[in-house]
């Protein structure tokens, strides 16, 4: 259902980036329990701190996106990875994710795939 979040090694305590409403909502209709998954969801929303997608996030996302784009890279498709990029870089955080592959390719971020 979830992912994605960020730890912050200081205190073990993961926070969970900026995502839109459409992000957010979409992940546990599709499951064979979509009421359980959604209670968990909303759980998840309560005890994890939400990070603001705030002008610092959006002006650390220019420069890996026009980074990437110099390289060829297509960008369009990554708007929101590379927002979930940015806020983890603006805070000082690590990514954690099972798509590394989304993220492999901005530079100093500090990525962990979960076992």
């Amino acid at each position: 259902m979830i992912d994605f979040h960020v730890r912050d090694d200081r205190d073990a305590r993961p926070s969970g980036a900026s995502r839109s409403s459409k992000e957010n909502e979409q992940g546990w209709p599709r499951g064979t329990n979509p009421h359980v998954a959604l209670e968990q969801f909303e759980h998840f929303l309560a005890v994890v701190p939400t990070l603001p997608l705030s002008p610092a996030v959006a002006r650390r996302c220019a420069w890996p996106r026009e980074s990437l784009k110099g390289r060829g890279r297509s960008v369009r498709h990554r708007a929101l990875d590379l927002v979930i990029a940015a806020t983890a870089l603006e805070h000082g955080l690590q990514l954690v994710t099972r798509n590394l592959a989304d993220y492999e390719d901005i530079p100093e971020l500090a990525l962990h795939e979960p076992s």
